[in-house]
């Protein structure tokens, strides 16, 4: 799922207007946007829509393309993680563990497939009246008392619910009118819906105004066409990455201007060349770099502003799933958790 101000880069002008339609959408649908649980691993279950046979997969495994990764045994899955690179045998037995709990918890009629996030595999310590757990990067902090606290002193396993797919390959929708059976130890957390938030008109306006002054420029700038001829058809790509480096500096200060810098050290001399070319002939190019910048930043200032009132909603979390039919796009801090989950996972 892509941050809401990453569009800008992924698919120009049109990133733009669906990143604004997202957004209004989610101002008008507030069940559209739901909590953004840090767990780890993904996992996906279901049953096949051919012969209601039962699968639990990875992530990985659902995407496959070369081999069949929809597990329908835990021997299975165990073949699948012996086929990939380090010491698997910790994720194995976990597969194994999680296999009969999720099996029952699924109705037998059901088809298709859900996905969540799995947070804790024995029931969490209680300290100072909160169950206290951390998944990946966020620690979590649920007070017994609350109706969630309740349900997790009452399990051993839980898995945050967030999707569902109708099939294999088939496009990633919002989890709704499934009906899990009880299995007890087992907790599986219904989507944390919000409770509405006022989108920042001005900022909307303004970002609307960039996109009508230099549009044009913007999405000739991102021409397939051009980019294949002048062979840096991943200029796009190299601007999301130029800003996850500058996550790791702590600031956008000097977005542009350090963006030449940067590239210097990341593509050969020819291509950086071929880039610097580009981008002056001729001059509107520059102009299209520029404002693509400052939308991705008034984006950015956007979405801050309604995470922001999420979070007065339900504090501590990753972030949130904008979930409509205009597409998904996450509302993440990414100078707090991004940040830390970098270092965490990928430093």
């Amino acid at each position: 799922i892509e941050h809401l101000e990453d569009l800008v880069f992924r698919r120009g002008t049109a990133g733009v207007r669906q990143a604004l339609a997202i957004v209004d959408h989610m101002a008008q649908e507030p069940s559209s946007t739901t909590v953004k649980w840090d767990g780890k691993p993904a996992v996906i279950f279901g049953r096949k829509p051919a012969t209601g046979e039962f699968v639990l997969t990875d992530v990985s495994g659902f995407e496959a393309r070369g081999y069949d990764g929809l597990a329908t045994s835990p021997e299975m899955m165990a073949q699948i993680q012996s086929t990939r690179g380090g010491e698997r045998a910790g994720i194995t037995q976990l597969y194994r563990d999680l296999w009969p709990k999720l099996k029952a918890a699924l109705p037998e009629n059901f088809r298709g497939y859900v996905k969540g996030d799995l947070l804790y595999t024995q029931r969490p310590p209680l300290q100072a009246g909160n169950y206290v757990f951390q998944p990946n990067t966020v620690e979590y902090r649920i007070p017994a008392r609350s109706s969630l606290g309740q349900q997790i002193g009452d399990s051993d396993t839980g898995v945050a619910m967030h999707s569902m797919y109708a099939d294999q390959g088939e496009p990633m929708q919002p989890l709704s009118r499934v009906k899990f059976d009880t299995v007890p130890g087992l907790l599986l957390i219904s989507p944390i819906q919000s409770r509405g938030v006022e989108l920042n008109r001005a900022i909307v306006q303004e970002i609307r105004s960039v996109v009508q002054q230099h549009g044009g420029d913007i999405d000739t700038l991102f021409n397939p066409a051009e980019l294949r001829q002048q062979q840096i058809t991943d200029l796009a790509k190299l601007c999301v990455d130029y800003i996850n480096h500058r996550i790791r500096t702590g600031n956008f200060d000097r977005l542009l201007a350090g963006f030449g810098e940067w590239l210097r050290t990341k593509v050969t001399p020819r291509k950086f060349t071929n880039i610097i070319e580009y981008l002056q002939s001729p001059s509107s190019n520059t102009q299209a770099l520029a404002a693509v910048f400052t939308l991705f930043m008034l984006l950015h200032d956007l979405k801050m502003d309604l995470l922001r009132q999420l979070d007065l909603q339900v504090p501590g979390n990753e972030g949130w799933v904008m979930a409509t039919p205009h597409g998904y796009a996450k509302a993440v801090n990414r100078f707090d958790f991004t940040a830390r989950n970098q270092q965490r996972n990928n430093p």
